[in-house]
């Protein structure tokens, strides 16, 4: 299991307390979550807690979930939260999938974020 987080004070945080309930053994990375993490093929489950713009799932996602993986994430369109969705990905580098019937609101990926004026 690996988990990502990009602040790094909330990352040590994260990483010791896991630890303490003695889940040792979980990769915790420091890092952008929307960027590869790990080798192509290597997960089962991508399970986003940030939210990302409707088309633009970040491929690193894609890429690193094993065919017939599960990908979840969050998705918004501008100005608005959205729907669940989860994903499926194929032997072709691609993802296919539908909405989860539940309304879901999370930060967005930094990325994503609209600068401040």
């Amino acid at each position: 299991m690996t988990t990502v987080e990009v602040d790094p004070d909330l990352h040590e945080d994260g990483r010791r307390r896991l630890a303490e309930a003695g889940y040792d053994r979980v990769r915790c990375v420091l890092g952008d979550g929307a960027a590869m993490v790990a080798d192509p093929g290597t997960f089962d489950r991508v399970l986003a807690t940030a939210s990302a713009q409707l088309g633009r799932i970040p491929y690193p996602w894609v890429a690193q979930t094993r065919a017939g993986g599960r990908i979840v994430t969050p998705v918004r369109a501008d100005l608005a939260s959205g729907p669940l969705v989860r994903f499926e990905a194929t032997e072709h580098g691609t993802a296919v999938g539908r909405t989860v019937p539940m309304s879901v609101g999370f930060m967005e990926l930094r990325q994503h974020r609209t600068p401040r004026a």
